[in-house]
């Protein structure tokens, strides 16, 4: 059996959100991390607020704990008034250039990636307009990127978060559509397992060699219940989750996961993804737990 090597796994930052960046940055030095994920939550990073001195400052943390790979930056997205394909062309454009600064701050990280969520329409609007207005954004965006030399990685997303990204083959659509080479995709094993049913080997050949990344993120799955809600047609059908819950604390296969992506040759990182308040208070210790959980995974 494969295994991907221990250097392409990172650990984000996501369920330090109620802590400060250092003593991220110190909980990854001691636990002999030398990959992470820079989350845009909480207090960490404002891409618009804080700006590139901020990342700089940052990255000089994380050089001088020996950490030497930022392997993505998540800027925060699924909050208001953040989408880019918002019907409201001021929410749209101020959107697009807080995305902008994200760029630029992933450049000044020495970060070679950022994800980038699709937004999402109201759901009283054809989701077709909502992918309309997520190309036309993603096309602004793509020019910031290449100047900046950093690659957008696009995530498939709950419907609660996106009207129109949900499975894998919706999101090739729009990598295609672009065509930029600035743009690629990535995995997040949480929404593989709701509206992919779980099936890796095939995310991955839908993607091809436009897989730049991976979130690893475990969860409990259960039926959505949409009753009669009107929009039903509309939707790729899906299950819910409980979220981004610890490592080893779902019931996600993580190990086969991994060994898909060694056996098809993925390069790149796979980030640690842990988002859950629950997990926030003693995040060391899920940090710790998914350490010994993937040890046997990485070689």
């Amino acid at each position: 059996m494969k295994k991907l090597k221990k250097d392409q796994l990172a650990i984000g930052s996501f369920h330090y959100a109620f802590y400060s960046f250092e003593r991220f940055v110190e909980s990854m030095r001691r636990f002999g991390v030398t990959n992470v994920e820079v989350s845009g939550n909480r207090g960490h990073l404002w891409v618009s607020g804080d700006g590139v001195d901020r990342a700089r400052e940052m990255a000089g943390m994380l050089r001088g704990a020996g950490i030497g790979r930022v392997a993505c930056l998540c800027p925060e997205q699924n909050a208001f008034p953040y989408n880019i394909a918002a019907r409201d062309d001021r929410r749209r454009a101020a959107s697009v250039a807080y995305m902008a600064d994200a760029i630029r701050c992933a450049d000044a990280l020495g970060c070679p990636r950022v994800l980038l969520c699709p937004g999402t329409a109201y759901l009283d609007e054809d989701p077709a307009e909502g992918k309309r207005r997520s190309i036309d954004s993603i096309s602004q965006l793509v020019e910031v990127a290449e100047r900046h030399q950093v690659k957008l990685v696009l995530e498939t997303q709950s419907f609660d978060e996106s009207s129109h990204v949900n499975a894998t083959w919706q999101q090739a659509e729009i990598i295609d559509e672009v065509n930029h080479p600035c743009l690629g995709g990535m995995i997040d094993t949480v929404q593989l397992a709701m509206y992919d049913e779980g099936d890796i080997a095939r995310a991955i050949d839908i993607l091809g060699d436009r897989l730049w990344h991976v979130h690893l993120g475990d969860t409990k799955l259960y039926d959505r219940d949409l009753g009669r809600a009107p929009f039903r047609d509309k939707i790729v059908p899906g299950r819910e989750s409980e979220g981004h819950v610890g490592i080893g604390c779902g019931e996600l296969p993580l190990a086969d996961y991994l060994s898909a992506l060694a056996d098809a040759g993925y390069p790149y990182n796979v980030s640690v993804e842990i988002c859950g308040w629950s997990y926030f208070y003693d995040p060391d210790a899920y940090t710790e737990l998914a350490l010994n959980v993937l040890g046997d995974c990485f070689e």
